[in-house]
């Protein structure tokens, strides 16, 4: 089905709600599905590939022709400007004036495996973060940037952390806890549907940047000089990429107590953990399971 457009191009009604899962049946050969939940190192990963002018495409900042030819949702990508780098050179693909590599591009998405068809795409990394502190990110950012995200204006007021564990302020999607072991779940069980597939842990991500990119982008067979892939990540660390939202926020007079570039700390959850009502959300046995198949160990008694 073709997709109704405004004058401007942009999609309409409903269009802009489904418009992800439209792009995702669209994917090709040279696209690579970036499979995440909110808070889990899209943001620094993305600014990295960006950096070396390979395509990230963000599931509703973009929309997918039929052609496979892409065409930047500009509604989405204005309220982005404030990542660095991200909006500037999202557009710069788009047009067309970006050098680099336009033989492989990244699908950001929230969508489980099965929206994807087996072969389809080169493969797939998951990016993974400790629940506790993916959940807690997560929660922030719906708090502070949710009427960003297409057809979730309906997001009520959160109230508190626990609050939305237990599903307030989650829109339509099922409470935290519930969605993010639903959604790891399958991804752990995707490997074979993809050619190539990878698991990618925040943590690791972190610890040891480049290392991550060069083994991600050699899964991938996407060649960049090592010099290249280290320039990159300096420019897409938490200091600059904070520097440059402090700039965006000054020069556009938007406020600066609601943060894109929060924290970025690994092991934020060890501040709230001990209180034991939070604790105990996190006292789920599918959720234990599924964490430790990622590498995670919720409690030290499970």
């Amino acid at each position: 089905m073709t997709p109704t457009t405004s004058d401007a191009g942009q999609p309409d009604g409903d269009e802009r709600s489904n418009l992800h899962v439209r792009n995702a049946r669209r994917l090709g050969p040279d696209d690579i599905v970036m499979a995440t939940q909110p808070g889990s190192g899209a943001t620094l990963l993305g600014n990295i590939m960006l950096e070396l002018d390979i395509d990230v495409m963000d599931p509703f900042g973009v929309v997918i022709e039929t052609d496979g030819s892409v065409r930047a949702n500009e509604d989405v990508l204005t309220k982005r400007e404030r990542i660095s780098a991200v909006a500037a050179k999202e557009r710069s693909l788009r047009s067309g004036s970006a050098a680099g590599n336009p033989d492989v591009r990244f699908f950001k998405n929230f969508l489980p495996p099965e929206s994807y068809a087996p072969g389809a795409t080169r493969g797939a990394v998951v990016l993974v973060r400790d629940p506790r502190d993916a959940m807690y990110s997560k929660y922030r950012f719906l708090r502070d940037f949710g009427n960003w995200i297409p057809g979730r204006d309906d997001i009520e007021e959160q109230g508190s952390f626990a609050e939305f564990l237990d599903g307030r302020g989650a829109g339509p999607e099922p409470p935290p806890i519930e969605n993010w072991t639903a959604f790891y779940g399958a991804w752990a069980e995707a490997a074979d549907r993809f050619e190539r597939f990878t698991v990618l842990r925040f943590e690791d991500l972190k610890a040891d940047t480049f290392g991550a990119v060069c083994e991600l982008l050699d899964l991938f067979q996407v060649k960049v000089p090592p010099d290249e892939i280290a320039a990159a990540v300096e420019r897409s660390s938490f200091d600059a990429m904070r520097k440059h939202e402090d700039a965006h926020s000054a020069a556009t007079g938007d406020a600066v107590d609601a943060r894109i570039m929060r924290r970025g700390k690994v092991r934020e959850w060890e501040e709230w953990f001990g209180d034991p009502e939070l604790a105990e959300r996190f006292r789920n046995a599918e959720l234990i399971a599924t964490a430790a198949r990622l590498g995670y160990s919720l409690f030290s008694d499970a």
